[in-house]
């Protein structure tokens, strides 16, 4: 497993707290299964992130900090960004859609 990741809470919809994301900066060949995998094996279940964006590059400050606010601002809304997003449902990372969006907003899938 190689990469770096950003890991940083997004609001949720009508609720008071936030859902975790990673953000990975993934090599060629990145597999969800097997990080999610390595994610169980060393991450309780509260800590570990329900939705994951793959980026090909992310953008950094002057001193070479990630640019995590901008991220945090597009949240998981596939509108917001060309990045494949995914959201942990039923045990799987799966691709998240305009569709899934839509039942999240809606409260008919809660995380």
């Amino acid at each position: 497993m190689s990469g770096e990741a950003i890991i940083y809470g997004v609001p949720m919809p009508d609720a008071d707290g936030k859902a975790g994301m990673a953000a990975i900066i993934a090599c060629e060949g990145f597999d969800l299964a097997a990080f999610k995998s390595h994610m169980d094996d060393r991450l309780p279940a509260h800590a570990r992130p329900r939705f994951v964006r793959l980026l090909q590059h992310v953008e950094t400050t002057g001193t070479f900090e990630y640019k995590t606010m901008d991220l945090i601002k597009e949240g998981f809304d596939p509108s917001k960004t060309d990045d494949p997003l995914y959201i942990l449902c039923d045990e799987v990372f799966q691709p998240l859609t305009p569709d899934i969006l839509a039942k999240i907003e809606g409260g008919e899938i809660r995380l």
